[in-house]
């Protein structure tokens, strides 16, 4: 396939491929170690997953492929009959384009309730992770008196932060110029912008599990014990417990002598 030997296109496939694998890697840690990570945002993490996984599939169809295939490609045939010059057979690529951008819009909105869950962690840190077993992922977990809260998570978010603003900029960028073409002297902006989309989308998808395990020794820890021939560095201190701030809730003691009057 000439595809694979583009550098446009071998190289996002290799680094994906390797992102994703990276991806279930930590995605099963989290699954396999849920009774220990309890936390609301271990489960937004493996929704993400699905959808991250989803979404990178999907951009295949919709972009990378049509993107990179000449008009004597590989798949130059199959695109050219599945047109809007074929209404026939245009159906099943219309489907997977209107998914890229429902994907798109999916990953600002599960990004902005991560960021809103680590909110509400440190503004309300006894009653969050009831409300969001509530209302987000309908489980309820018994309140156990404690609630610890990761500092490092909070700063994972504000990575999530900067990469959704850098990729949203580039979208408004995109837009402005096919809109309203404001560059007309300078052709290589809307170049630019172009390029740097695809490898900006890709960051925001593969980002998470890089991030979590860079922020979070527990989580690190977990994905080194699920292998067999790496759990004996799981005592390093490379993956000992984080720093975590833990906020206890007072509780009424009674002691045997007043139980017995």
């Amino acid at each position: 396939m000439d595809l694979v030997f583009k550098p446009k296109f071998g190289l996002p496939l290799l680094y994906g491929v390797t992102g994703m694998v990276l991806y279930t890697w930590v995605c099963w840690a989290v699954v396999k170690n849920r009774y220990n990570l309890k936390s609301s945002f271990y489960k937004m993490f493996v929704v993400g997953y699905v959808m991250n996984m989803m979404t990178y599939i999907n951009s295949f169809i919709s972009l990378r492929v049509p993107q990179n295939t000449k008009i004597n490609g590989y798949f130059a045939t199959f695109f050219l009959e599945h047109d809007g010059h074929h209404p026939e057979t245009k159906f099943p690529l219309y489907v997977f384009h209107t998914l890229h951008y429902q994907f798109a819009y999916s990953q600002y909105i599960y990004n902005c309730l991560l960021c809103l869950n680590r909110f509400t962690a440190i503004f309300k840190p006894l009653t969050s992770e009831m409300w969001w077993n509530k209302w987000f992922v309908h489980l309820a977990l018994a309140i156990e008196g404690i609630n610890v809260i990761d500092k490092h998570l909070l700063k994972m978010t504000f990575c999530v932060f900067f990469i959704d603003m850098f990729l949203t900029i580039l979208s408004i960028f995109n837009a402005v110029i096919t809109i309203w073409n404001p560059f007309p002297d300078s052709p290589w902006v809307a170049e630019w912008v172009l390029q740097l989309t695809p490898f900006a989308s890709d960051v925001l998808t593969l980002s998470p599990p890089i991030l979590l395990l860079y922020f979070s020794k527990t989580v690190r820890r977990k994905c080194v014990e699920i292998i067999p021939c790496l759990r004996k560095y799981s005592k390093h201190r490379f993956f000992v417990n984080s720093r975590s701030v833990a906020y206890v809730l007072p509780f009424q003691y009674n002691s045997q002598d007043e139980l017995t009057r």
